[in-house]
């Protein structure tokens, strides 16, 4: 029983690893482009680079969750995240109210992101249960 949970655990560090890999290599590649035409970069690829900086923090978030080494402690953050991002996207304001556009923006990018992460931990607790 304890291999098994250890397996899992595993498991979850891997997939979560990965994901982290990929968007660190995103952003590296924006933050490049970034550097040579921050005109072009903004125009095509801002948003992106915004929704891979609140997806890192929230799997970064879940690593940690991960090294407490304990598979209970880890379901616990998948299924607290997923009632937290459902809540804020059933019940939360789907618009921001504020004079400046790119505070809206963000605001509509972070509730995007978060529909993608809650399929995401969605997905994840049912590979591992």
């Amino acid at each position: 029983m304890a291999k098994e949970l250890k397996d899992k655990l595993g498991f979850v560090a891997i997939q979560v690893r990965s994901w982290i890999d990929i968007l660190v290599l995103q952003a590296d590649q924006h933050t490049k482009s970034m550097n040579e035409d921050y005109e072009y970069f903004f125009r095509w690829y801002s948003e992106d680079m915004y929704k891979i900086q609140v997806e890192l923090f929230y799997y970064r978030e879940l690593q940690r969750e991960i090294k407490t080494d304990s598979l209970r402690e880890v379901l616990s953050y998948l299924e607290g995240k997923i009632k937290e991002f459902e809540d804020e996207l059933l019940v939360g304001g789907l618009r921001q109210h504020s004079t400046s556009s790119s505070t809206n923006l963000a605001h509509t990018l972070k509730l995007e992101t978060k529909q993608h992460l809650r399929k995401r931990f969605q997905r994840l607790i049912d590979n591992i249960k």
